[in-house]
């Protein structure tokens, strides 16, 4: 047979982005209402996906485990896990027999209550390294099957088809997938419409034999409802339309379909396994599969994958995540905080604590010895001419990564001295005067240096943080170096057994994560420093009031940090020198044989009055957009506030350089040639870009006005140092309430500038906030002649208040379900005062 030579084209993959995963959820049910099913992937974290027991349980009855780091412990159960799978597959002993498509339901190290019983001293070996049971079913071809018959259509699914919104196959949203991994055998709310009440849905059921119960499919009638491909032969059916019928024989549930007037027809059905209802409960299925690296898989051969846009936008994430933007569409919604998004992807901020705790982790590495054990081979950095295939001790990689580091923490203590001895306007006298005169916050920042951008440049060339960089002494090739040596000993770690605390594991990895940051941000600041400002700034170490000499310990202020203690120097001896550097190069820039070079003599376990930061931010997303966009096969920005065009344009870098005076002089009517650069490039300009007129009408849907004064005629000026003076609040709530009754019909939203001010708001305008009794009750105890509160007059006005959850997105998402549940229940609470913090 001759072989074909023409390469075959590619796929082109959508990959469509929105800001949080509560907007990604709302796509994905904007497809489920369709008739449509293409191969689809929704990804998400390890922390809404994990369902280990010991990290995050599922269930009606399931409990938030605390202080669980959910990244760094499915990193060492993964990791530990597959070290666990090699060593079994490798040995030749029978009872230590391995199959990788059924492998073992429950190991010693798995934490899920398994390996009851004494143990043997190599399964408490083995618990110590904690392995995952669900990431180790991956490996079975039953998972994979039930993932296929689950999650990827069919092509009997398509435009035609009858659907509706629960017509749910082949579209799924991150709830299914946690369901799926907790029990894969368990499918839930399988549709099937119908074009009319008279029409059979074709559903064909096995006739029970002997003793069996249950019922049993046996197949579906071609061209009728049922022959979607969703079910398969020998499918048990749990649940009809919500009842169960699990113990039901299958004439039973024959008449049930047959008298069912629901269209569509819900199914929970079972594909081997159990065939109960048992995952709501908190009990899996011996061959509960991990959700996490599901969605990973099957995002490799889908058509449109949904994500948040930070997966996408975010170097660092994307690459953490493997996902290829080669021939991809990629779908921006809610594309007006892209440019935020990326300026802060491109931006870090690193302390002097963190950069110590970096020496000591590195220092420890360094006095390694040099062993065949403690070679590694040079991983590809990702930047062209990388030396990988290389092989390095090591200490030797470790010890390059130190003295960078080093150089670093130099920079910053030599400038946090001169800030510290500096009496003048930018010192931190100056600082702690402003401090005693106007109650300067704690965290306030004060600048050293700066490299950036001037507005006039070197020679009329920006140059950005490039001076930076050049008092270093470090130059693009350094950075590659070190991007080749971070991603060597980050391998090395990961790879490690990780049998040390929890504790100490989680602290390292973060350690790492910081450290790769760093060396990436600092890379492409490097590459093009035009676009970026570095800053060196001093703040107090944990507040004002001890940087100013006062106690440690305030109530209400955050406690300062001391430095680590690097070995051998520990809290009972801090006197102590640390071990000298055994790295050829410290030994030969030592020109006293008693005198030898020692890292880390700074982290003493001392207590600073201030602490240095190197900030680095990124001036214009430029930068980062024009690596996505190059990679892309198209890039679709959609929002509602996208306008002026040109200007965006201009931020993203999508003009050419030679189109930048035209760009600076554009008007809210642009010229043509702005859309139609004379250089090549790859924005749109046929048709031109969408910009559809606003929806509000300024003139008659916009009333904007401010009020400085309350009605006794004193200042309205919501600041920390006004609301702490007695009845101010009390006015600033009677004030709401007359502006609120003053707008009769709809909603309103009230913006408060902090959560603190909401809270303490909360509790003095609703008498009820500490009352365990129901409001029928307060209300009958409440003395008549008191006059309403400012919540009592809130709510006769707009009948509801609701208060926004500081808990976090996923808590907001929770309260306003709940909100839209009431809202849809009682028709009277159309409106609502809503309180929120500002910027939500």
């Amino acid at each position: 047979n001759s072989i074909d030579l023409e390469p075959k084209p590619q796929k082109v993959k959508i990959i469509y982005c929105s800001r949080t995963h509560s907007q990604v959820a709302q796509m994905v049910s904007s497809l489920k209402s369709t008739p449509y099913r293409p191969r689809m992937a929704i990804l998400g974290s390890r922390e809404r996906l994990c369902i280990h027991k010991s990290i995050k349980p599922r269930g009606n009855y399931a409990e938030i485990i605390p202080g669980i780091n959910v990244t760094n412990e499915c990193r060492n159960r993964t990791r530990n896990t597959e070290k666990t799978r090699r060593r079994f597959l490798s040995t030749v002993e029978s009872d230590q027999a391995y199959d990788d498509d059924d492998p073992p339901d429950d190991l010693p190290g798995d934490g899920d209550g398994g390996g009851g019983g004494e143990e043997s001293a190599e399964n408490q070996f083995l618990s110590r390294k904690k392995t995952c049971p669900h990431y180790r079913q991956l490996t079975s071809g039953r998972i994979a099957n039930l993932v296929n018959s689950t999650f990827v259509p069919n092509n009997k699914v398509d435009c035609c088809s009858v659907g509706g919104k629960k017509s749910t196959y082949g579209a799924h949203d991150i709830e299914d997938l946690v369901s799926f991994g907790v029990d894969p055998y368990l499918q839930k709310n399988v549709a099937f419409y119908r074009e009319n009440s008279s029409q059979p849905f074709g559903l064909e059921l096995k006739v029970n034999e002997g003793r069996r119960r249950g019922c049993y499919v046996k197949g579906a009638k071609k061209g009728f409802p049922a022959d979607n491909g969703t079910l398969k032969e020998d499918d048990k059916i749990l649940r009809v339309n919500g009842s169960n019928v699990a113990h039901m024989n299958s004439q039973e549930v024959a008449e049930m379909i047959r008298d069912s007037s629901n269209n569509p027809l819900l199914l929970d059905i079972s594909r081997g396994g159990s065939g109960t209802l048992s995952s709501s409960d908190g009990r899996y299925s011996p061959h509960a599969a991990c959700p996490y690296y599901i969605s990973q898989a099957l995002a490799k051969d889908a058509e449109i994958v949904f994500a948040p846009y930070n997966y996408v936008l975010d170097p660092g994430i994307r690459d953490a995540l493997g996902i290829e933007l080669m021939n991809s569409v990629v779908i921006l919604d809610e594309a007006h905080n892209v440019e935020d998004t990326l300026r802060e992807a491109g931006s870090g901020k690193f302390g002097e604590f963190e950069l110590c705790e970096l020496v000591v982790m590195l220092n420890n590495y360094a006095l390694t010895e040099k062993s065949t054990g403690n070679m590694i081979e040079l991983e590809p950095s990702g930047v062209p001419g990388d030396a990988s295939g290389d092989v390095e001790y090591l200490c030797d990689l470790s010890h390059s990564l130190l003295i960078f580091i080093e150089k670093l923490i130099e920079d910053l203590r030599k400038s946090r001295t001169v800030f510290e001895n500096n009496p003048g306007a930018k010192g931190a006298q100056k600082a702690l005067r402003d401090y005693e005169r106007f109650h300067s916050p704690d965290d306030t920042e004060y600048e050293i240096i700066y490299d950036g951008p001037t507005g006039n440049g070197v020679g009329g060339k920006a140059v950005g943080c490039l001076g930076f960089f050049q008092r270093l002494g470090l130059s693009k090739s350094d950075f590659e170096k070190l991007l080749i040596r971070f991603n060597s000993l980050d391998k090395f770690h990961r790879g490690r057994d990780g049998s040390e605390e929890a504790v100490e594991r989680d602290r390292t990895s973060n350690l790492f994560d910081r450290l790769g940051d760093l060396i990436s941000k600092l890379y492409r600041a490097v590459e093009a420093p035009e676009h970026f400002y570095a800053a060196i700034v001093a703040s107090a170490n944990g507040s004002l009031e001890f940087a100013s000499g006062g106690e440690p310990d305030v109530r209400g202020k955050s406690k300062p940090t001391s430095f680590p203690l690097i070995p051998p120097k520990t809290i009972a001896h801090p006197d102590r020198i640390p071990n000298p550097c055994l790295n050829q190069h410290c030994r030969a820039v030592s020109s006293n044989v008693f005198s030898p070079v020692r890292h880390g003599s700074y982290c003493d376990g001392s207590t600073p009055k201030w602490q240095a930061f190197l900030c680095l931010r990124l001036l214009t997303p430029g930068p980062l957009f024009s690596t996505l966009a190059q990679e892309c096969h198209s890039v679709v920005l959609a929002s509602g506030s996208l306008s002026p065009i040109p200007s965006l344009c201009a931020e993203l870098s999508l003009f050419p350089a030679d189109s930048g005076p035209e760009i600076q002089k554009a008007s809210s009517s642009p010229p043509k040639d702005l859309y139609q650069p004379a250089s090549p490039n790859r924005l749109q300009n046929h048709p031109r870009p969408l910009q559809a007129d606003h929806v509000v009408d300024l003139k008659k849907q916009l009333f904007a006005v401010t009020i400085g004064h309350f009605p006794d005629g004193s200042e309205l000026k919501v600041t920390h140092s006004n609301y702490s003076k007695p009845g101010f609040l009390e006015k600033l709530g009677d004030a709401i309430v007359k502006i609120v009754e003053g707008i009769p019909s709809g909603g309103v939203l009230v913006f408060l500038p902090s959560y603190s001010l909401l809270r303490k708001c909360e509790r003095l305008w609703n008498p009820d906030i500490g009352n365990t009794q129901s409001s029928f009750w307060s209300d009958r105890f409440r003395d008549p002649s008191e006059e309403p509160s400012i919540w009592d007059r809130l709510k006769a006005a707009k009948h509801n208040v609701v208060v926004e959850p500081s808990g976090g997105q996923d808590l907001f998402e929770a309260k306003k379900r709940r909100i839209h549940g009431i809202c849809s229940n009682f028709w009277r609470l159309r409106t609502a005062c809503c309180l929120q913090r500002e910027g939500k």
